[in-house]
């Protein structure tokens, strides 16, 4: 038989929720909102982690296509790219 065609057992409900205590209710209540709002700040810290380390990489990658539009600009010519260490 399914659990929703069964009856509601009422009194062991109505047994339950008197012994629930109010102000244990209230302090988990107050718990749980710590714990989400401690965890919302360790993402929001976590993401500008991740966003700080790739901000480094960004910025010089933007810094070099400045130079490199300079140089274009002015007419300058462009330095070669170094050989990498034990090639040539």
């Amino acid at each position: 038989m399914s659990a929703l065609t069964e009856p509601v057992p009422v009194d062991e409900l109505a047994a339950r929720s008197r012994e629930v205590r109010p102000g244990r209710v209230v302090q988990t209540v107050i718990a749980a909102i710590g714990v989400a709002i401690g965890w919302v700040i360790g993402r929001f810290f976590r993401s500008i982690g991740w966003l700080a380390g790739r901000t480094w990489l960004i910025g010089a990658f933007f810094a070099e296509t400045v130079v490199y539009g300079f140089r274009e600009g002015a007419g300058l010519p462009q330095p070669m790219p170094k050989e990498p260490a034990g090639q040539a």
